[in-house]
């Protein structure tokens, strides 16, 4: 059962799409209200953006990067 975050309730929740990093996103038909239950990180990974850093301080320019 999904509860919403701002007033608690548990019945009239409704699916209503997905947010841009692909989590499932609810509307709350009593406050009306949209959230998500369980958010998911978006973008890089830290490990990938450590490595391009590095190959970038080691003179990689941005072209070669871009392609790494």
């Amino acid at each position: 059962m999904v509860k919403c975050p701002h007033c608690g309730s548990t019945d009239q929740q409704v699916k209503v799409g997905f947010t841009p990093a692909g989590s499932q996103r609810y509307l709350c038909k009593k406050c009306q209200r949209k959230y998500v239950t369980e958010p998911k990180d978006h973008g890089y990974s830290r490990e990938l953006r450590k490595k391009v850093l590095q190959l970038y301080l080691e003179g990689w320019d941005f072209a070669k990067l871009a392609g790494y």
